[in-house]
């Protein structure tokens, strides 16, 4: 019975909450003002007039609605809502950090527990109710039933974000004396705390050849509910969110009512900060710094073609000094002094030593990830993909029978042989040295089918293409108007048997896609009504010979089609060689691109016959 509440106190309890909401009243008002303005003026607006918007981007924003997807007007109001409820628990908590105020609270009749939970809960409902309105009168102007669903579903995942965010403003004005401090502490948690993520886990991917990050997006946000809420809203690891943030922001509430109770006033305006939160922010600070510092450094030394000595020599430089200048700094922000900097110092000396560790550990493949080939008779099955920064999958082939297996696990281990001849190191560019190599030594390697045969291979039927219109990307024809994509990524993924996935990406010239997706790419030629024909173009090194041809021209273009279906019923798909070009054929669906080797002499001639000079 000790820890009843009386209806006194209850009724005092709703005075404070009363008198919080009054005090913040105009910032209420413009908070509902963003709103309305933010989801259901703004939803009208992309779906009424997609001409507003440059671009042509509000296309697939238009198709987010259509698809029952609040898209960009949710992401917009959640922006809008941590934004305020960082404002409002601001201006609702600072008598914590004001001496004068916080001895006026304290002689109100009430714990100092209540008072802060009644505080705290009036800044939920200043938050949470305008939301809860605005996102209804939203989703009834979706103008469909499962429209309202999925703004409904949004509106969940905010209110989550909006309690877990503003238990962790709560906690750290009780563990901090000024305002600004809190303010920084919720941001480096909220923010910094998924940059280190983000760095520690992508830094193999500039390091170990065929890295694929394998590292769920929801983990970089496992600090900041912001972020969570961001992969969540999208679709990703939705109910993880939904549990880890509810358990969490619980615990947070119960530790909120215990600080709060242990609070002295006498570190309001002090340059207080917890010992626990002022080291972890060091930490996290500190240690982000010097992986950006050193990433940073030895990727300028690798643009440069320096020396692997060298550019593990950039790495450590820029790792000291970000880290020594990062403590440097957030000492003197915190303290205002240096007379703690001894204890920053064992801090960074920890951290180089764990840097310096780690990515030694990554640059000499100490774990054996870039050697690491599964064996034939644990490949249950394997998928080829290949696409450009620039666009979504190209080219993805699924096999499952034996031959198609061996040779692709062939030919994965001639890649790694060649990395482990040029990069012993481990530091790797995969150029078309390495892609050379691989043709030299793997002859024997095909991933043809049987090329007499007229019918689809069952074990190589599930692909897709979608090549990128090359009037979308002026930026990439250089100054004589050549097309000059760069590089593709060449992915394989094998399905081992026990269930687990091996998968490996690497970087390779584009020219290198018909590597693999020839006998796809005939395949989808020999099934194609002539009539859809549209052009055909001729490359060597990335350069367009004489540009689009064949719109006027269905005879020829007909004809050029007809001979290379002839070269390859006799001599098969080739994979690229120094002594190829390519030729590639345009049909209203796709674009398919073949190597053309010397011996197929009818496409030459036909070619040549029709005016195109061919590549020497």
């Amino acid at each position: 019975m000790a820890n009843k509440i009386s209806k006194k106190e209850i009724n005092k309890m709703f005075e404070i909450f009363k008198h919080s909401i009054k005090r913040n009243i105009s910032i209420n008002i413009i908070y509902l003002c963003f709103l309305v303005i933010g989801f259901p003026i703004l939803q009208l607006i992309v779906r009424l007039n997609k001409k507003l918007f440059v671009f042509d981007i509000v296309d697939e924003f238009q198709e987010f609605y259509e698809n029952l997807s609040v898209g960009i007007a949710s992401y917009f109001v959640s922006f809008i809502v941590i934004v305020f409820a960082t404002i409002i628990a601001s201006m609702t908590f600072r008598y914590l950090h004001q001496k004068r105020q916080e001895d006026f609270i304290e002689s109100i009749p009430l714990k100092k527990s209540q008072i802060v939970m009644s505080k705290y809960l009036a800044i939920i409902v200043q938050v949470i109710v305008p939301l809860i309105l605005v996102l209804i009168l939203g989703g009834v102007l979706t103008f469909s039933w499962s429209g309202f669903l999925e703004v409904m579903r949004v509106l969940g995942l905010m209110i989550i974000m909006v309690l877990s965010h503003v238990t962790i403003m709560a906690l750290m004005f009780q563990y901090t004396g000024q305002t600004f401090t809190a303010i920084a502490m919720v941001v480096l948690l909220n923010y910094a705390t998924p940059i280190l993520i983000f760095l520690l886990a992508s830094l193999p991917m500039g390091i170990l050849p065929g890295y694929v990050n394998n590292l769920p997006l929801m983990s970089s946000g496992v600090f900041s509910p912001t972020v969570s809420y961001a992969f969540a809203a999208s679709g990703e690891g939705q109910l993880f969110y939904i549990f880890y943030w509810t358990v969490l922001t619980v615990i947070g509430i119960i530790l909120l009512k215990r600080a709060s109770a242990r609070r002295r006033a006498e570190e309001a305006e002090n340059r207080y900060v917890a010992k626990g939160l002022e080291v972890g922010a060091k930490i996290v600070v500190i240690w982000a710094a010097g992986i950006l510092g050193g990433t940073i450094l030895s990727r300028i030394a690798e643009w440069t073609e320096s020396s692997s000595g060298l550019v593990i020599t950039n790495f450590i430089l820029g790792l000291v000094v970000a880290i020594f200048v990062s403590g440097l700094v957030l000492e003197v922000i915190i303290n205002k002094n240096l007379k703690k900097f001894k204890s920053v110092l064992i801090i960074m000396l920890v951290l180089v030593i764990v840097n310096v560790g780690y990515y030694f550990v990554i640059s000499y493949d100490v774990i054996g990830y870039v050697k690491k080939v599964p064996r034939l008779e644990d490949v249950e099955g394997v998928t080829v993909s290949m696409f450009d920064p620039f666009d979504e999958d190209q080219y993805s082939v699924s096999y499952s029978d034996e031959k198609h297996k061996k040779d692709l696990l062939q030919i994965h281990n001639t890649i790694v042989k060649t990395i482990e001849d040029k990069y012993p190191s481990g530091f790797y560019k995969f150029d078309e040295q390495i892609l050379d190599d691989l043709n030299e030594n793997s002859k024997s390697h095909s991933l043809d089918t049987d090329r007499n045969s007229e019918t689809e291979s069952p074990d190589a039927d599930d692909y897709n293409y979608n090549t990128p219109d090359k009037e979308e990307y002026p930026d990439e024809f250089d100054d004589e108007g050549y097309i000059t994509w760069d590089n593709v990524f060449f992915t394989l993924t094998y399905k081992l048997k026990d269930g687990s996935v091996l998968k490996r990406e690497y970087d390779m010239p584009r020219r290198a896609m018909g590597l693999f997706e020839q006998d796809v790419n005939y395949k989808v030629l020999r099934n194609t009504n002539p009539k859809d024909y549209e052009s055909y173009m001729v490359y060597e090194n990335e350069e367009n010979y004489g540009g689009d041809h064949g719109y006027d021209r269905k005879k020829d273009l007909k004809e050029i089609v007809n001979a290379l279906k002839d070269d390859y019923k006799q001599y098969g798909a080739v994979k690229y060689s120094s002594e190829c070009f390519l030729l590639c054929i345009s049909t209203e669906e796709e674009d398919l691109e073949f190597n053309i080797p010397p011996n197929y002499k009818r496409v030459i001639s036909t070619l040549k016959k029709q005016g195109i000079d061919i590549p020497k």
